[in-house]
C-alpha cells in the first residue's frame, strides 16, 4: 500500500466497513516492523482504524533481517525475541499516538 497510496489514513477511511483485514510490515523492507524504527511509522494509518472504529484483524509480516554475522545463517532466537518485543513496544506507543 506504501507504494500505491499517498496516505494510510486516507486509504482506510475510503475502505470503511468493507476494511475486514489489515497486514503491516516493515516499509523499508518486508520485514518485521521496528527493526528500522525511523522508517516504520504507522501512526497515520492507526489513526485511519481509529476514526472507522476498525475491529478486525491485524497481521505482522514474519520475515527477519539477514544475520549480520552470517547471512546465510537465520539469527539466533533470542535476538528474534528481542526483536518482537521491539515491534511490540513499537506498535504500542504508535497506536497510543495516533
Amino acid at each position: 500500500m506504501e507504494l500505491e497510496e499517498t496516505s494510510f489514513m486516507g486509504a482506510f477511511i475510503s475502505g470503511g466497513k468493507l476494511l475486514t483485514h489489515v497486514h503491516i510490515a516493515g516499509l523499508k523492507e518486508r520485514i518485521i516492523p521496528g527493526v528500522h524504527r525511523d522508517a516504520d511509522n504507522y501512526v497515520d494509518g492507526f489513526k485511519g482504524l481509529k476514526l472507522i472504529g476498525y475491529r478486525g484483524a491485524v497481521s505482522f509480516e514474519g520475515g527477519w533481517p539477514k544475520n549480520p554475522e552470517d547471512p546465510k545463517k537465520g539469527l539466533p532466537q533470542e535476538e528474534r525475541i528481542r526483536l518482537i518485543r521491539n515491534m511490540v513496544t513499537l506498535l504500542r506507543e504508535q497506536w497510543a499516538m495516533a
